[in-house]
């Protein structure tokens, strides 16, 4: 499934625990729905074009400038997005926002654009009913969890999610 993403994304992911746990459930939710399957990740920034070279030079002077901190998940929603059709809302910290701040100004990013950090768990258009069903059905047994990020992951995200792939992961200071 294209969902429209261009270019490379900057993604945190879940340490083994948490992302097992997760990759459980969207794989789950993607057999169940007939939707596209994908690793839990919260996107720190996504549609950066240019050089994979330059790419990979500003993701490590990111890095760089990040100290390790926690995500904490909280409820399950929905929107009427790809992307978001259904997510578990991140918790907005000084940290997580520091971070996107910074990736803001290393790659020229627009500085007024809304950052909604979110671990989407499917991603596709389902009928407002069928998304209420799925949050009752999973309950907020996958809210309320957190995990530390230790490092930033690169992907190309071009085309079809499965063509996605991993170019660089980067620890944090």
């Amino acid at each position: 499934m294209d969902i429209g993403a261009k270019g490379y994304s900057i993604w945190l992911i879940p340490e083994k625990n948490i992302f097992d746990r997760l990759q459980s459930l969207i794989l789950k939710l993607s057999k169940r729905y007939n939707t596209p399957a994908f690793d839990p990740h919260v996107t720190l920034a996504g549609g950066l074009m240019g050089n994979e070279e330059e790419i990979i030079r500003k993701t490590i002077l990111l890095a760089d400038k990040i100290y390790s901190f926690n995500i904490n998940l909280s409820s399950v929603l929905y929107m009427d997005n790809l992307q978001k059709c259904l997510f578990i809302e991140v918790s907005g910290s000084k940290e997580l926002i520091t971070a996107n701040e910074n990736t803001k100004n290393i790659f020229k990013l627009q500085k007024d654009s809304e950052f909604l950090p979110h671990l989407s768990l499917i991603y596709g258009q389902l009928p407002e009913q069928e998304k209420k069903e799925i949050v009752k059905m999973i309950g907020q047994d996958q809210s309320n969890l957190n995990f530390k990020v230790n490092k930033i992951h690169l992907f190309l995200t071009n085309g079809d999610i499965e063509s996605w792939r991993k170019i660089k992961e980067i620890p944090l200071k």
